[in-house]
Protein backbone atom coordinates (compact mmCIF):
# COMPACT_ATOMS: atom_id res chain seq x y z
CA UNK A 1 0.00 0.00 0.00
CA UNK A 2 1.40 3.60 -1.20
CA UNK A 3 2.31 5.80 2.06
CA UNK A 4 0.39 2.99 4.80
CA UNK A 5 -2.83 2.98 2.99
CA UNK A 6 -5.74 0.94 1.64
CA UNK A 7 -5.21 -0.82 -1.54
CA UNK A 8 -8.40 0.63 -2.37
CA UNK A 9 -7.55 4.37 -1.37
CA UNK A 10 -7.74 5.65 -4.91
CA UNK A 11 -10.60 4.13 -6.06
CA UNK A 12 -12.75 5.51 -2.75
CA UNK A 13 -11.23 9.04 -3.26
CA UNK A 14 -13.61 10.53 -4.69
CA UNK A 15 -16.76 8.88 -3.45
CA UNK A 16 -14.78 9.83 0.45
CA UNK A 17 -14.06 13.97 -0.85
CA UNK A 18 -17.97 13.87 -2.03
CA UNK A 19 -19.46 12.97 1.16
CA UNK A 20 -17.86 16.04 2.74
CA UNK A 21 -20.55 18.70 3.30
CA UNK A 22 -20.36 21.95 3.60
CA UNK A 23 -21.04 22.28 7.15
CA UNK A 24 -18.00 19.72 7.91
CA UNK A 25 -15.63 22.27 5.98
CA UNK A 26 -17.06 25.15 7.59
CA UNK A 27 -15.91 23.64 11.12
CA UNK A 28 -12.30 22.21 9.81
CA UNK A 29 -11.87 25.68 8.63
CA UNK A 30 -13.12 27.44 12.05
CA UNK A 31 -11.17 24.54 14.03
CA UNK A 32 -8.16 24.99 11.63
CA UNK A 33 -7.63 28.41 10.66
CA UNK A 34 -7.09 31.56 12.05
CA UNK A 35 -6.67 35.03 10.16
CA UNK A 36 -4.74 36.50 12.55
CA UNK A 37 -1.80 34.39 11.82
CA UNK A 38 -2.90 33.52 8.37
CA UNK A 39 0.71 34.81 6.32
CA UNK A 40 0.06 34.86 2.02
CA UNK A 41 2.95 34.49 -0.45
CA UNK A 42 2.95 36.39 -3.61
CA UNK A 43 5.26 36.29 -6.13
CA UNK A 44 5.67 39.33 -8.55
CA UNK A 45 7.05 42.60 -8.96
CA UNK A 46 5.92 45.24 -6.54
CA UNK A 47 4.37 47.06 -9.26
CA UNK A 48 2.20 44.68 -10.84
CA UNK A 49 1.18 43.30 -7.44
CA UNK A 50 1.23 45.96 -5.05
CA UNK A 51 -2.48 47.73 -6.07
CA UNK A 52 -3.95 44.59 -6.12
CA UNK A 53 -3.00 43.65 -2.55
CA UNK A 54 -3.88 47.16 -1.09
CA UNK A 55 -7.57 46.73 -2.33
CA UNK A 56 -7.86 43.17 -0.34
CA UNK A 57 -7.28 45.09 2.18
CA UNK A 58 -5.02 42.07 4.61
CA UNK A 59 -2.90 44.32 5.94
CA UNK A 60 1.08 45.63 5.38
CA UNK A 61 2.97 44.05 2.29
CA UNK A 62 6.29 43.00 2.79
CA UNK A 63 8.38 42.68 -0.23
CA UNK A 64 11.93 40.81 -0.72
CA UNK A 65 14.26 40.37 -3.77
Amino acid sequence: ALHGLPLDEMSRFVERVEAVDVEAVSRAARSHLHPDQLLAVVVGSEADVLPSLQKLGFGQAVFAD
